[in-house]
């Protein structure tokens, strides 16, 4: 087969068996790619003809479509499952429907600072930045009741670090939704060492409404910019981590007693693009 593939934003690729492996792992992790119309097939990019070359990329990608069969663990890749308080738990959701296969749901519970959430096992961060652009998005659904004064939760969905009693990451790049502090609103954070700058949307949070929350971190680890659907909201260059993070996703019940309230999620998708093959 003869030409190129051009993947946005303008990686190019020459026409050999590897170039086509390359071609089609980046095609896999970025839907947006354009294919040379009849030069690289199909068949050439499907995943069932080769393997994805892990040396210029890392890719986590779960469904949700398992759920495992060991304790506190859930998913394809056995996502660690941490949940306190009373009602507060991760399970598979009954929700999944034909737009949405495969889902979990993390339940905040009646216990004041109870808490849910799903995040890679305990010390097995390993994503750090610097050395390539990284990309991590969560698609949620909110709860069906709404945060507000009295009755106020705290959501992350991100990159961060192990934050496995409920409370907020000390080291991270994630999204943030808690009442008390944005009026309602996501709020992309950066955070190191328990400092942390802020990039505040105009997204009011409805409930029981599915979002897709993205964190892109750019290629030489200076500046991490955040989306909700597809559209930015702004970029943090400050308080950005340094330390090694995973992919998180939980609630945290900070003042509330109605057992209700759930985030769901989709999808987790991680993709690390290395500027320096390894």
């Amino acid at each position: 087969m003869s030409g190129t593939i051009t993947v946005t934003p303008g990686y190019e690729f020459p026409t050999d068996a590897t170039a086509i492996t390359k071609a089609r792992l980046n095609a896999i992790a970025n839907p947006t790619a354009q294919v040379d119309a009849g030069a690289i097939t199909a068949r050439e990019l499907s995943t069932s003809i080769l393997p994805v070359d892990p040396t210029a990329q890392a890719i986590i990608y779960d469904d949700f479509l398992v759920d495992g069969s060991i304790a506190n663990l859930i998913g394809a890749y056995n996502w660690k499952t941490v949940a306190s308080g009373t009602n507060a738990a991760v399970t598979v959701s009954s929700t999944s429907s034909n737009t949405h296969p495969g889902v979990i749901s993390m339940a905040k519970g009646s216990t004041t600072n109870g808490y849910a959430m799903v995040r890679a096992a305990a010390n097995a961060e390993s994503i750090v930045k610097g050395n390539g652009e990284i990309s991590c998005e969560w698609l949620v659904q909110t709860p069906a009741i709404a945060g507000d004064v009295s009755d106020n939760y705290i959501i992350y969905a991100g990159l961060a670090n192990g934050a496995a009693n409920g409370n907020e990451p000390t080291s991270g790049a994630y999204f943030i939704y808690n009442y008390a502090t944005s009026s309602g609103k996501w709020v992309g954070k950066t955070a190191l060492s328990s400092s942390y700058t802020s990039v505040v949307s105009s997204t009011t949070v409805a409930t029981s409404t599915w979002y897709l929350l993205k964190v892109v971190i750019n290629a030489a680890g200076t500046s991490i910019e955040f989306f909700i659907n597809g559209t930015s909201i702004g970029t943090s260059t400050t308080n950005l981590p340094t330390a090694a993070l995973a992919p998180i996703c939980g609630i945290n019940n900070t003042a509330a007693t109605a057992a209700g309230a759930a985030i769901l999620a989709d999808y987790v998708k991680l993709v690390f693009t290395f500027t320096t093959a390894r």
